[in-house]
């Protein structure tokens, strides 16, 4: 094929219902309540920190504008942030016996409160601080689905012998006396 030849193609994508956006970054999911799934669990070292880290990534599954949208999410292993990390393995239904298990976490769903974080942009080499960003955070994570709380059942109405029912009916199908 010669330099400057080109051969055109055609891709079938529905633009209509997308938000555009320059590639400087994503648009961030908008804060309320969402139903996620896990869709990667890594264990990482912060770089910023050096400390160790559970990074998982979470997709939105409700049906809307944001369905597929995803987040990511750090859980810091620090004295500190423990408690997070406990929050979530409570959400997934995890063991708490002292180990967390990423299969635990993978696939799992949860509901969870996302907000919106601006964080100030990293300088350049010059000093000149980066442009600041926006990050979706999910905070408050709970079990997807909420166990049905039990019904009490209706006591039994009392069990008479012999006596005349409350509402004057004759019983054993025996007739009235006047």
């Amino acid at each position: 094929m010669a330099q400057n030849e080109f051969t055109d193609f055609e891709v079938q994508v529905d633009l209509s219902n997308v938000q555009e956006w320059g590639g400087e970054q994503r648009p961030a999911v908008p804060p309320g309540e969402y139903t996620f799934r896990a869709v990667a669990v890594e264990q990482k070292t912060a770089k910023s920190s050096g400390n160790s880290m559970i990074a998982v990534t979470w997709e939105v599954i409700d049906e809307g504008d944001q369905q597929g949208a995803k987040v990511f999410n750090n859980y810091v292993l620090t004295q500190n942030a423990l408690g997070r990390l406990k929050q979530l393995m409570i959400a997934v239904g995890g063991t708490l016996d002292g180990k967390v298990r990423a299969s635990e976490i993978m696939g799992a769903e949860i509901r969870a409160t996302v907000i919106n974080e601006e964080v100030a942009g990293v300088p350049n080499a010059d000093g000149v601080p980066g442009p600041t960003k926006t990050f979706a955070r999910i905070q408050n994570e709970q079990p997807a689905s909420q166990p049905e709380p039990q019904q009490q059942q209706k006591a039994a109405p009392p069990v008479t012998r012999g006596q005349q029912p409350a509402n004057g009916a004759a019983r054993n199908g025996a007739s009235r006396r006047a």
